[in-house]
This record gives structure tokens, sequence and C-alpha cells, in this order.
């Protein structure tokens, strides 16, 4: 599923700006699971989600993940296993 490209009067979003859903996110990836998306969010070692809506008590209802950060968190994986570096180093 590509990102949709908006405009909104002189801006428009790019697709290293498009906000992709959490299952997306996580199928660029690697196919990572869930709990290790999470994890990984908690650890600092993948990137922050963006809150797009609350629930009534302030708890993230619904979250994506910029699309261009989640490429570039997958290509700092590359380069740290192509030098040999353990994953951890490399977020």
């Amino acid at each position: 599923m590509r990102p949709i490209v908006m405009a909104r009067g002189d801006e428009a979003m790019t697709e290293d700006t498009a906000l992709i859903e959490p299952a997306e996110a996580r199928a660029i990836s690697g196919g990572i699971s869930d709990s290790t998306q999470r994890r990984l969010i908690a650890t600092g070692d993948y990137p922050p989600p963006v809150v797009l809506s609350r629930t009534t008590r302030g708890k993230p209802a619904r979250v994506a993940f910029v699309r261009g950060e989640v490429l570039a968190w997958c290509r700092r994986r590359i380069e740290a296993a192509r030098k040999g570096a353990p994953p951890e180093a490399s977020a």
C-alpha cells in the first residue's frame, strides 16, 4: 500500500513525510511483530509514532509513523549489518 501524497495550500506531503499505519511500518521494517515494534519504540531504537487521536482519558487511540523515518531506520540497520555491528548499535 503506497502512502497518499496530499497537498494543502503550498505544502505538499511527500513520500518521506507521508504517514503510514503501524502494520505498514512493520512490513517495511522486515515484518517485525507488533510486540517487537513496541519494544523498540520503548527503548528508543525505532522511530516514535505520531499520535493522530486520543481517547477521552488521554491515551493514544490512533497512531501512524513517518514513512521517511521508518525507511531511514531500515537503512541504518542494513548499514550496521554490513559492518558486522549488532542491531542495537545501529538504531
